[in-house]
């Protein structure tokens, strides 16, 4: 997801937003399965701005978006220039309609600046094609704008067996980033710990309209920024490169965390495609996406029929 914040939006899901404390437990380097192919997810309002959207900012940011249908929204964004970092994530309520998107509630944590900042949102969309706006801060009045395309991904439901593994990453709190590690069970159980030494348990369900899934995180205080509160939010897992991504938030919307990690043993899926010249056009016949010799930011890619090299996040969302 070069554009999935191969991020930082590298998108958040559980973790430790332990006072710059993160780190240890979970074991790491079971050997997991490919992810499993998703169902397909019902049919939502299909004049909703409901959906996964991918994008840059003016500020330089790659960001990616996850809304969803009770007006509920994650913007998920990467430091400017390096989509590698996550630097915050934007979240709040909105109304969606006739192409309209308003947000007045809207909170931007940002890791970057360690800070909490309110902000609105306005943008203007088309259902599963593109949502386009700004972001603007009170008190200031400054804003940035972006773009963004919907991400087809977010049409396939997340599996509780697809979830489940060790996963390797950072979290990030607004008072800093760390590594960290967590373990997602086949029930849908979630433990970890930070490089800090703050422990969390919790739990992930998969919600009943599109990829994303619920995400859950109850923090065993100590070193934890978090103390002992319970954060809730949302996460989703790219099928294409084993990374998990999630943010949530306690109920005073006054710290929360963000996290994004590596499945341990994960094998990127075969490419599939038209033969030419005796290869396909991810690379050799058979082969995973790696042997096409191509790379992104976040993760794996693959060559066209041209020679050049794409991202899969740029295929899904119908930009080569």
């Amino acid at each position: 997801m070069k554009h999935k914040i191969r991020l930082a939006l590298s998108l958040a899901v559980l973790l430790s937003l332990s006072a710059c404390g993160g780190g240890g437990g979970g074991d790491a380097g079971s050997d997991q399965a490919p992810v499993a192919t998703p169902s397909p997810s019902p049919a939502f309002n299909a004049t909703s701005s409901e959906g996964m959207w991918a994008g840059t900012t003016s500020t330089g940011r790659d960001m990616v978006g996850l809304l969803q249908a009770d007006g509920t929204y994650w913007v998920l964004y990467t430091k400017a220039g390096d989509a590698s970092v996550i630097a915050g994530a934007v979240q709040g309520n909105a109304a969606s309609n006739n192409g309209v998107f308003t947000s007045t509630n809207g909170r931007d944590f940002s890791v970057e600046a360690k800070s909490i900042s309110d902000v609105t949102v306005n943008a203007n969309y088309a259902p599963r094609s593109r949502l386009d706006g700004s972001i603007t801060y009170y008190g200031t009045g400054s804003k940035f704008s972006f773009t963004s395309t919907y991400d087809t991904a977010y049409d396939k439901r997340t599996s509780l067996q697809a979830l489940s593994g060790d996963y390797t990453g950072n979290a990030a709190v607004v008072q800093g980033t760390e590594s960290a590690r967590l373990t997602i069970d086949i029930s849908g159980g979630l433990s970890g710990r930070s490089a800090s030494g703050c422990a969390y348990t919790g739990q992930v369900a998969p919600k009943s309209e599109g990829s994303a899934f619920a995400l859950t995180v109850t923090f065993a205080g100590g070193n934890c920024a978090n103390g002992t509160d319970t954060v809730r939010g949302v996460g989703y897992l790219d099928p294409d490169s084993g990374m998990l991504y999630g943010a949530a938030l306690n109920n005073a919307r006054s710290n929360g965390l963000i996290f994004s990690g590596k499945k341990s043993g994960f094998t990127p899926p075969v490419t599939t495609g038209t033969v030419t010249n005796g290869t396909t056009n991810g690379g050799s016949p058979g082969s995973s996406p790696s042997d096409s010799g191509c790379g992104s930011r976040g993760g794996p890619g693959y060559r066209l029929k041209n020679g050049k090299c794409a991202s899969w996040a740029d295929k899904r969302a119908g930009r080569t």
